[in-house]
């Protein structure tokens, strides 16, 4: 993998999955305290999330709210953005009708719904799109933990990039990111 990718922002979709105000919890399954502090990382990756939006001018429509809306409302801080219902999975029509040619993943919940859902990453590069999962704008569950979720994520082929972007060569850099598992 190279020490950079080049990814031209203006072509690129920004998908937040799923950035609940609060977690849903479906037959209780987590306790009080689980429940707390996913709700803390959660609330911490989404106001993330929305300054670095800000702070790298990201147009709006290049960035889709993605989730169910059934399950509450989206994260204060990501409401002035477009939301699309995830049971309508009409992201790909969006990436065609803008002319995207990459997508970057951020949200909720790294391993889980930014792989597998129907608007996940894994749908994305079966389409041939470039597909990224952004690697600070990303939060596992609460059993879950930020190494297996990584070894997850890479092992079904989806790069992970890392850090702020550069702009040089009137083009924007990252740093692509491989984790191998230790021996």
């Amino acid at each position: 993998m190279p020490d950079s990718d080049i990814i031209d922002l203006q072509k690129t979709l920004w998908v937040v999955m799923d950035p609940w105000s609060d977690q849903p919890n479906r037959s209780n399954q987590w306790s009080p305290e689980k429940l707390t502090y996913i709700n803390n990382i959660n609330d911490f990756i989404a106001k993330k999330i929305a300054e670095y939006f800000e702070a790298w001018k990201i147009p709006y429509c290049n960035i889709l709210i993605c989730t169910d809306l059934n399950n509450g409302p989206v994260h204060f801080k990501l409401r002035q953005y477009f939301t699309i219902s995830s049971n309508v999975y009409d992201i790909w029509n969006y990436m065609e009708k803008q002319k995207f040619k990459n997508i970057i993943y951020t949200g909720f919940h790294h391993g889980v719904c930014l792989l597998h859902r129907k608007a996940g990453a894994l749908q994305g590069r079966k389409l041939k799109y470039n597909t990224y999962i952004h690697r600070e704008f990303i939060a596992p569950l609460a059993d879950d933990s930020w190494i297996t979720n990584d070894y997850k994520t890479l092992r079904v082929g989806i790069p992970m990039i890392t850090g702020d972007f550069s702009y040089r060569n009137n083009e924007y850099h990252t740093k692509a990111i491989q984790i191998s598992k230790p021996d």
